[in-house]
């Protein structure tokens, strides 16, 4: 059975891009999810004033790899992304305990 993943991505926003990032994100991910099933949650967080966390829950890392590899193919996507100034590091960790689902 696949293991759910969590996938961490951490990145600043390009400057005067913070509104149109949080009001492009439902259609994001929208597109992601019609696209790629194994997303199971999406959620976005601020770190400080200038990172920001995107942390996602697949089915598997395999699910989460085929997203990362042709997500940016996908119009909303793309225009998400152009919101990003810098990618700062993607991490993935196997989840090991899941509750209050």
């Amino acid at each position: 059975m696949a293991q759910e993943t969590i996938e961490m991505v951490r990145f600043t926003v390009r400057p005067g891009a913070e509104e149109a990032l949080v009001s492009d994100r439902p259609a994001m991910v929208e597109a992601v999810r019609a696209e790629f099933p194994g997303m199971l949650s999406a959620r976005l967080a601020k770190l400080d004033e200038t990172t920001w966390l995107e942390l996602l829950v697949w089915t598997s890392r395999e699910a989460a790899q085929r997203a990362t590899e042709k997500a940016h193919d996908i119009p909303a996507v793309a225009a998400w992304l152009s919101h990003i100034a810098e990618v700062i590091g993607i991490e993935r960790a196997d989840v090991v305990v899941a509750e209050g689902r």
